[in-house]
């Protein structure tokens, strides 16, 4: 599978995956066990679990029914490929890395279409006056940011003098903010708006005026053994890829159009960081913003 860019974040150049010579491969119905939905607005794993939902759809055909079983896991990410690796699961959802690839295989499509790299931060009120319009990233950086401590996100804002520090207590995170342990957090833009809504904490702020943009694309994973579920679902991709239904299913879904419409991502100030030493540009972040239009 090629990818419209060479970190693979946008549009695909799909080179369809054929389906298996022999269509009667799995004549029984296959279980997939995959994280639970932790809410009913959970933006971590509903939209993840409606696309598995879709492959089980299309690939019907070809490589008989299956179900969908939740499993409760642990919200740290190297936890959860640690159960992947060990069999306790059949899939997960996360932000790709080399170290990570090397453990489980990665399913190489962007799930998100690269927007997790489109990072917005929910702040501190007593910090308002960085988050002003002009305000330089130099400023920014003073700030303290908190961030998952297994969170890729996190050594990606270190490598760009960002003063990060890290937690392992996700549930703490806003109320942390809150109390002014910390200045602000950096979230996707289809996580950063619906937390800010749902959140409980005062004395805070979802920024309207910045969006820090880095290469990132977050994958489906299986154990390296499971051939057969990883062509399944790359199989499945590829077909609601072509049909335009994914892209359809990204941007409608009530989480993703509900931060589409309030984040106002091209009135902005874009601060372009790097991963790795690449950097996106901005024709290629003005064709991903198309796809929203």
């Amino acid at each position: 599978m090629q990818l419209f860019n060479i970190i693979g974040l946008t549009l695909l150049i799909v080179t369809f995956v054929s389906p298996p010579a022999n269509s009667n491969e799995r004549s029984t119905s296959t279980v997939i066990r995959h994280m639970e939905q932790s809410g009913e607005d959970d933006p971590q794993n509903s939209f993840y679990i409606k696309i598995l939902d879709e492959i089980c759809t299309v690939t019907k055909s070809i490589y008989g029914s299956c179900e969908l079983s939740p499993i409760s896991l642990p919200m740290l990410q190297d936890r959860q490929l640690k159960s992947l690796e060990k069999n306790l699961i059949d899939v997960v959802w996360t932000v790709s890395t080399p170290a990570r690839e090397s453990r489980v295989r990665a399913i190489k499509f962007p799930l998100l279409k690269g927007f997790l790299g489109f990072r917005i931060a929910v702040y501190n009120s007593t910090v308002k006056e960085t988050f002003t319009p002009k305000t330089p990233l130099s400023a920014i950086k003073q700030l303290t940011v908190i961030q998952g401590h297994d969170w890729p996100d996190s050594n990606i804002l270190k490598s760009n003098q960002f003063n990060v520090h890290t937690t392992s207590k996700l549930e703490s995170l806003y109320s942390d903010i809150s109390k002014g342990l910390y200045d602000y957090t950096l979230r996707g833009m289809f996580e950063a708006h619906n937390e800010f809504q749902s959140t409980i904490e005062k004395n805070l702020k979802l920024d309207q005026n910045h969006a820090f943009i880095y290469p990132s694309s977050i994958y489906f994973f299986v154990n390296k053994d499971n051939e057969y579920l990883a062509k399944r679902i790359e199989y499945g991709l590829q077909k609601l890829e072509l049909s335009g239904k994914y892209l359809k299913i990204l941007t409608e879904h009530p989480i993703h159009s509900k931060s589409i419409s309030a984040l106002n991502l091209r009135e902005r100030q874009i601060h372009f960081l790097e991963r790795n030493g690449i950097r996106m540009t901005e024709k290629q972040v003005n064709e991903m913003l198309d796809l929203l239009d």
